[in-house]
């Protein structure tokens, strides 16, 4: 499906062209191989039909010759239309219960991403995608980060879609509910809500539209993905149903993409009481009588001698209240302070030294948002880090603190190229962001006057779940 008119994905017009989704051509002895493709295995199957009934044939990959089991009454091969640049295959009358038939197929060969480095997108002219939602164009930069070819952005896309989003099909025993559709508001809820929560019809379509902004021909794609094992019988039914996508490159053909995220533990927007538990009541026992002993009148040993004097010795009351007012503040003060700074050395610990080297870079810049917010600066909900950079350095221009030479944004550059241009992140190329980032900071903080960066060291921002 390569159109998009704001509600749905769909094949195209056939009067669009030769080479449209929906244009197709009698079945013939053989079926040619599209002009955009590179064979890799040829494979042969034979497929029975129990219980499905549309006008769309399951095949596998690009299919050059199928043939129909003679033994199943009036041959449906006159009703056969193939599409050869899509490998779509119909039958106009339907597919019924009890259709069996074989179909020699060969693969789409797929490079793997350091040859398809070189490779550009196919120029195709595929129909216009419209009513398309700002926030997906917004999201389209944000996630394609730095990257300099195409594969590295559409590779950002995937890894971000499945790294920031959760699968839910909607069912009633999915953790977090999920809202069908591929719509327009569908694809700003998606995008809009945290967490990202959707099946593969939203992730593929959110992909697809995505990739159509930078510029590269995407096509939607649905079918089956079962589990096959050579040489053996497999029954698809409709949990394999599934969707992902498909973009053009140069002189290869179409490479497969799959957004979609397998992760089904979203976090639930909302906060459980504690269930309180009642206690039985349990009667007590009447006190015990006192003890004669308790009765009588305590006689003065040399033991109570020793006690008063002690007694002579202790401090006197102006000494307490002395040391109570200049105690309390005092412990009020350094208490809290303490407490603060060895939360806040354990964050940038965690944040400095555990994960991975992208993630350890991202926490340079986590780090100095936090310092920002300490400061009494606003953070920007849900923006990009450029975004954050800019409205840091505007606040910080406006309330007189001391922002780097060129700003914050060729920092924030340098954290989004470690995370998303998918090169190999150095311990070096950490540390240097760590210094650029408490340079930042230290040069706002000593800006900031005593009494504000004061105050900063009493406030503590919570580290925040990716």
């Amino acid at each position: 499906m390569d159109s998009y008119n704001g509600v749905v994905w769909n094949v195209t017009d056939p009067s669009s062209g030769s080479d449209a989704s929906g244009s197709f051509e009698l079945l013939g002895s053989t079926i040619p191989m599209p002009s955009l493709f590179t064979a890799g295995a040829r494979s042969t199957a034979t497929i029975s039909i129990d219980a499905y009934s549309d006008v769309w044939m399951p095949t596998v990959g690009y299919v050059d010759r199928l043939t129909f089991d003679a033994h199943q009454g009036a041959d449906p091969a006159p009703g056969v239309r193939v599409n050869t640049t899509t490998g779509t295959t119909a039958i106009t009358s339907g597919v019924a219960a009890g259709l069996r038939y074989t179909v020699d197929a060969t693969a789409q060969k797929v490079p793997n991403d350091k040859a398809l480095a070189r490779v550009a997108p196919a120029k195709l002219t595929l129909p216009p995608v419209t009513n398309v939602p700002d926030v997906v164009s917004a999201k389209a930069e944000e996630y394609a980060g730095t990257a300099t070819t195409a594969i590295q952005k559409l590779r950002n896309i995937e890894r971000s879609l499945k790294t920031f989003g959760y699968l839910s099909h909607g069912r009633a025993s999915d953790p977090v509910p999920s809202r069908a559709g591929e719509g327009a508001d569908r694809m700003t809820d998606l995008f809009a809500q945290e967490p990202m929560v959707g099946d593969q019809e939203q992730y593929a379509s959110a992909f697809a539209l995505m990739a159509r902004r930078l510029g590269y021909p995407t096509r939607v794609v649905m079918g089956f993905a079962p589990k096959v094992a050579a040489g053996q019988t497999t029954t698809v039914t409709g949990n394999d149903v599934t969707a992902w996508d498909e973009v053009a490159f140069d002189g290869v053909g179409w490479v497969p993409f799959f957004p979609t995220p397998t992760k089904t533990d979203a976090p639930k927007n909302q906060t459980t009481k504690p269930k309180l538990e009642p206690q039985p009541q349990v009667r007590q026992p009447p006190p015990d009588n006192p003890k004669p002993q308790e009765l009588l009148t305590p006689v003065k040993t040399k033991d109570n001698d020793r006690k008063e004097a002690q007694s002579a010795f202790a401090l006197p009351a102006w000494a307490w209240v002395v040391a109570g007012v200049i105690g309390i503040p005092l412990i009020l003060y350094f208490v809290p302070l303490l407490i603060i700074g060895a939360l806040k050395r354990r964050r940038r610990r965690i944040r400095e030294t555990q994960g991975p080297p992208d993630r350890r870079a991202a926490g340079a810049w986590d780090e100095l948002t936090d310092g920002y917010a300490e400061l009494g600066l606003t953070m920007p909900r849900n923006a990009t880090r450029l975004q954050a950079a800019s409205a840091l350095e505007a606040q910080s221009t406006a309330q007189n603190l001391q922002v780097p030479d060129g700003g914050l944004r060729p920092l924030a550059g340098q954290v989004d190229a470690a995370v998303f241009d998918g090169s190999v992140v150095s311990d070096e190329r950490v540390h240097e962001t760590w210094h650029a980032a408490d340079a930042a900071l230290a040069a706002a903080t000593a800006s900031a006057g005593r009494l504000r960066a004061r105050l900063a060291a009493f406030r503590y921002r919570r580290p925040r779940k990716a």
